[in-house]
């Protein structure tokens, strides 16, 4: 499984894209967040958009991918760093 992040940061509130190549699978599970997804796979890959929650504090965080199929079982791990939103970024 090959998978990458569009933006390997981001504030609270935007929106982060992930794309994966998963050949063999039928099934991709992505945690983010809390929260769980799986995207259609098509032709051997994915592609999904989440928003980083208002309020997560500064810091970096993974994201979690595991891909699941009749030959096939692989995980991967993507960082992502969230930074301070605007307001909190121009505070001393």
């Amino acid at each position: 499984m090959l998978a990458r992040l569009e933006n390997d940061a981001a504030r609270p509130g935007e929106v982060v894209r992930l794309s994966a190549q998963v050949i063999g699978a039928d099934k991709l599970v992505v945690r983010a967040f809390g929260q769980s997804y799986t995207p259609s796979i098509a032709l051997g890959r994915a592609e999904l958009e989440f928003m980083v929650p208002d309020g997560t504090p500064a810091g970096t965080y993974e994201r979690e991918l595991s891909a699941t199929g009749p030959d096939v079982q692989k995980s991967s791990v993507l960082r992502l760093t969230v930074s301070a939103p605007d307001d909190q970024a121009a505070r001393p």
